[in-house]
């Protein structure tokens, strides 16, 4: 089921917009633990076709959003700061996700973003106490009128606080959305990466998309007389080279990685053999980029 929604929102970005728009009004009808999901919707289409088709779903849902939160009362410019806050981050966070392909990266520089935005926000509107204290006692009037009255103690410090909540919750939407778009590209990707998982045959489909098949390359490799290390923490991986250079024979270091976690793209790119016709969109689009590599390539 996911991958054929993930398959319908990488391929339709009319219907795209109309899911983002959607999503984006969960929250106003008390279903406000999904509120990353309308960012991981045009976060998948900049990864998946461009941050060109990403900014358009986005833009499209933005407007979306702000007629109908109109419609249900609230003010146009509410809706605008709110698509922004809701899509803003995840769009930009999946734009150096394709650019860099690294997950770390992008987490690394949403928490220098959210200190930067913890800053201005303190620098710009001042003590945050006087800026959300009537929103503070307006929700504990509401509170109180449903009997559970709290003190001024605690609304004081929750206004002290909000600021810094506000962030949180930024840099949270942020990376669910761009790790949910991620997870959702995998499964939307089509056949071009053939052979590249070790999988047992699915009984079900007749295709090599059942389980991972247990492989140990470091017993493999000792098997061939090599020294053969396994290694799960960047402690292991230190002492694991420094052993190796002590070595008189090769070795083989197997590093436990989270799936498509890898290095940036190996810092280079991979000669390997592509079709060169294909029915398959991203198939071309892969030939097309290793040709006009090529051409650049130096002749040995």
């Amino acid at each position: 089921m996911n991958r054929s929604i993930a398959n319908w929102l990488a391929t339709n970005p009319g219907g795209a917009v109309f899911a983002t728009g959607l999503l984006g009004l969960l929250p106003f009808f008390g279903i406000g633990f999904f509120f990353f999901l309308p960012g991981a919707v045009p976060a998948l289409l900049a990864l998946a076709r461009g941050p060109r088709q990403g900014a358009m779903v986005a833009a499209g849902a933005s407007l979306l959003l702000a007629l109908a939160i109109w419609f249900i009362g609230r003010s146009v410019p509410v809706g605008v700061i709110y698509a922004f806050w809701v899509l803003g981050p995840p769009l930009a966070l999946a734009w150096v996700l394709r650019r860099t392909g690294s997950l770390s990266l992008c987490l690394q520089l949403a928490t220098l973003a959210g200190i930067g935005l913890l800053a201005v926000l303190h620098a710009a509107l001042g003590d945050p106490t006087q800026f959300w204290s009537p929103v503070v006692r307006q929700l504990a009037q509401e509170m109180q009128r449903r009997g559970l009255s709290l003190d001024d103690v605690f609304l004081d410090t929750l206004a002290r606080g909000l600021w810094g909540w506000v962030t949180v919750l930024t840099l949270l939407l942020g990376m669910c959305a761009v790790f949910l778009a991620r997870w959702w590209q995998h499964l939307s990707a089509e056949s071009g990466s053939f052979g590249t998982e070790f999988r047992f045959r699915n009984p079900e489909t007749g295709k090599l998309d059942g389980g991972f098949v247990p492989v140990d390359f470091a017993m493999s490799a000792a098997a061939y007389g090599c020294k053969t290390y396994k290694v799960n923490t960047v402690e292991q991986l230190q002492d694991a080279l420094a052993d190796a250079r002590l070595q008189t024979v090769s070795t083989l270091i197997d590093i436990k990685v989270l799936p498509k976690t890898m290095i940036h793209k190996y810092l280079s790119w991979w000669r390997v053999g592509v079709a060169q016709v294909s029915t398959s969109a991203r198939t071309d689009a892969v030939a097309k980029t290793l040709n006009e590599r090529l051409a650049k390539a130096r002749q040995y």
